[in-house]
């Protein structure tokens, strides 16, 4: 039994993830520069995680198509075929080494997360990826306790950086609290805690917003499920529009959104506007070469006045630390028009076209993804990416969204919805 469980899916799908942690610690603990033995080895770790996305693609391929509505399999396919065609203009333009093409978690590897979905063909990977996030949150919470004891209460940005990879399940685990038993929500309450601190103490401020945001949308599902208030769904539908609106109110008063909306405290490092810049950089660069259409390609950079200026960064720029803009400068508007709108189906389906409260729950996540990915949400080869594409194609999937909610709770608990 044991020996065919590591040649299940399932094990694939536990490999990928795993893989994809040790490499995004080990970037953040060595952060190795030029060629050697241990970039390598972080390097084959993303490349494992990633073969087995692709791999399961292509041997899944047709169960994918059957699972998937036929005009979101549509788009997703252009997605891949459209990033596909950026990673090969990389090599083209011979503009990066091959060890930045092929081992930067931003560059190449980053347009291969959508792979990921794949995973999402077998429902069982569903208590696949919630127990392993709810394992790491019960392991790191005394591990990080026991860290801080050995360091006399102080903190060390690496350290506290990498924790923050470990605990970052907990994203994913609050928007399904409904679903998970009384212990389980225990745990992920204080995850959430240590995530929330986490946040604080690295200057991560957008998961301050995020965890509480995260928490409403599990009050929303709750008051949907007692009360049946449709309402709620469209208001969640709604929201997506806010950075569209802001956006063009930027453009039209010339006063930034990010500015003229961020709360005022004494803390400059969480007040702060460090987007707007980002925004006209990346616009200015592409207009400029004439390259807002397509972009310049998996590994195409940017230049940046105000790296150049006050350094801490180099001036051109592998990617963007807003989500919407690294899309834009890798593949240009096809992109972002591409992946807002995999997103929009997603959303959609999961809102207004399911039997279960569970792919509801989901649902509400990417809302709140959606929105963030105007002011972060790297687009890397990370942990994160990897479970979000995972539940896109949770949201998609027919075979999901036709479980009730009893047969999610037993997948969950066993494994099996049988």
């Amino acid at each position: 039994m044991k020996a065919d469980w590591y040649r299940s899916s399932n094990f694939n799908f536990f490999l990928a993830l795993i893989t994809v942690i040790i490499n995004n610690i080990m970037l953040l603990m060595i952060n190795p520069f030029g060629l050697s033995a241990t970039k390598v080895f972080i390097a084959l770790m993303v490349w494992i995680s990633c073969y087995l996305a692709i791999s399961t693609f292509v041997l899944k391929y047709k169960k994918i198509k059957l699972n998937l509505p036929g005009f979101s399999f549509f788009i997703y396919l252009l997605i891949i075929i459209w990033n596909i065609f950026n990673i090969c203009r990389s090599f083209y333009d011979g503009n990066q080494p091959l060890t930045t093409i092929l081992g930067n978690n931003e560059t190449s590897l980053a347009l291969l997360v959508p792979f990921a979905l794949s995973f999402s063909i077998d429902k069982t990977n569903l208590r696949t990826i919630n127990k392993l996030f709810v394992n790491l949150i019960i392991v790191g919470m005394p591990a990080y306790i026991l860290l801080l004891l050995s360091m006399n209460g102080s903190h060390n940005f690496v350290y506290d950086k990498s924790f923050s990879v470990i605990f970052y399940g907990v994203v994913f685990l609050i928007p399904i609290i409904p679903f998970e038993k009384g212990k389980i929500n225990i745990i992920i309450l204080i995850g959430s805690i240590f995530c929330f601190y986490l946040a604080v103490i690295t200057s991560y401020r957008i998961m301050l917003i995020r965890i509480p945001l995260l928490y409403v949308s599990v009050i929303a599902i709750y008051i949907n499920k007692w009360f049946k208030l449709k309402s709620i769904l469209i208001l969640a539908i709604l929201s997506l529009s806010l950075p569209f609106y802001f956006l063009i109110q930027s453009v039209v008063t010339g006063e930034s959104a990010f500015e003229k909306y961020s709360p005022q405290t004494k803390n400059p490092e969480l007040t702060d506007d460090t987007r707007t810049f980002l925004y006209q950089e990346v616009y200015d660069d592409l207009y400029k070469n004439k390259m807002l259409l397509i972009g310049k390609g998996g590994s195409g950079t940017y230049y940046s006045t105000y790296f150049d200026e006050y350094g801490g960064d180099t001036s051109n720029r592998l990617s963007v630390e807003v989500g919407i803009l690294a899309l834009l400068l890798k593949g240009g508007y096809i992109a972002v028009f591409l992946n807002l709108l995999i997103l929009f189906l997603a959303i959609y389906l999961a809102l207004f076209n399911t039997n279960n409260h569970f792919v509801m729950c989901i649902g509400f996540m990417l809302v709140i993804h959606t929105i963030i990915l105007f002011i972060t949400n790297y687009i890397d080869y990370s942990l994160y990416n990897v479970a979000l594409w995972f539940f896109i194609g949770v949201c998609l999937s027919k075979e999901i969204r036709e479980l009730n909610d009893e047969e999610i709770k037993n997948i969950l608990i066993n494994g099996a919805n049988s």
